[in-house]
């Protein structure tokens, strides 16, 4: 169906670094995080591949139409570049609340920021059971619900060009930031709590 969700061996090192991949807190565990993000394209009725560093590197993504980053917090350059000429070519990119804060050996520096229109904190999430309420315009945009149960992510974050579409608290939760032909939507949530 055009869907590729990244799979980022460097994230899985920054998320046990940052206290992210935790078995016994659902919560703060990288992989339901990524587990429960197939299970929503799932159960949308849709298909999707993994995709590496090295594929996307290689131009794979010009075979998809949109590209999921769940907690892929760890970035490459190469990575960012490729991703960056996604977006610009008229792909979508989503991200959730803990996208590109390092690069791929964990420095702590924001490597998609530019792209989805955001300057976000560089600290790992909060993660608090929550709920992101969807405004009416972005709903008819995207095709979303009002009422979203979902992880908090970080209320610090600040818009840097990105239009909110919605809010957990006062913190910006939707953010969409249209880039050449194509769009980054940046969620300040994660689906970890989704089961």
């Amino acid at each position: 169906d055009g869907i590729a969700v990244h799979y980022s061996p460097p994230s899985v090192h920054a998320a046990t670094a940052t206290g992210l991949f935790d078995p016994n807190n659902q919560l703060r565990n990288w992989q339901t995080n990524l587990t429960n993000v197939g299970r929503i394209i799932q159960q949308l009725h849709l298909q999707f591949d993994f995709i590496h560093e090295d594929q996307m590197t290689a131009g794979a993504l010009a075979d998809y139409r949109v590209l999921i980053l769940p907690w892929s917090s760890a970035i490459s350059e190469a990575e960012a570049q490729a991703i960056r000429e996604f977006v610009a070519a008229g792909g979508t990119v989503i991200a959730d609340s803990y996208c590109g804060v390092r690069d791929d050996h964990g420095h702590a520096r924001p490597m998609l920021d530019d792209l989805f229109g955001i300057r976000p904190p560089l600290d790992p999430p909060e993660l608090a059971h929550a709920t992101l309420t969807v405004d009416r315009e972005a709903r008819t945009a995207l095709g979303v619900p009002e009422i979203v149960p979902v992880a908090s992510g970080v209320a610090a974050i600040e818009l840097d060009g990105g239009d909110d579409g919605g809010h957990i608290g006062d913190a910006p939760a939707l953010i969409v930031n249209e880039v050449g032909a194509g769009r980054a939507i940046f969620l300040n949530c994660s689906f970890s709590n989704y089961m």
